[in-house]
């Protein structure tokens, strides 16, 4: 899935100001979403869910992980959409690479669901 991001990546308008952001420093937001998420569904969402009452089992949070999963490769989708259509129509307009943090976000989500409790279990 990395690979299909950073294909999609090099598409895009990579100009930030004066300098150029490589392709593959995206990969940031999902090591910035992870070391957030981890800590903050450690000590507060468990917990909080466990007070509540609701048992949210290892295998329950690695599907809820592979849904968000998917959900990043819908929105990747969208954002390919958007490309080809403001390049194609648009006189050649291209994307900012930044509408791309919204999917790795997601994937750091989802691996901090999957990975994290795989391994915890």
């Amino acid at each position: 899935m990395q690979t299909s991001f950073l294909i999609q990546a090099l598409q895009m308008r990579l100009e930030f100001s004066n300098f150029k952001i490589p392709a593959a420093s995206m990969s940031l937001f999902d090591t910035f979403a992870v070391l957030t998420f981890a800590p903050i569904m450690d000590h507060a969402v468990y917990p909080l869910l466990n007070y509540c009452g609701i048992r949210f089992t290892p295998m329950r949070r690695i599907g809820v992980g592979m849904l968000i999963a998917a959900v990043s490769v819908v929105v990747a989708g969208v954002v390919e959409i958007k490309r080809r259509t403001l390049f194609c129509h648009e006189k050649k307009i291209k994307l900012s690479v930044f509408w791309q943090a919204p999917q790795f976000m997601l994937i750091g989500i989802s691996e901090v669901l999957t990975v994290v409790t795989g391994t915890k279990s």
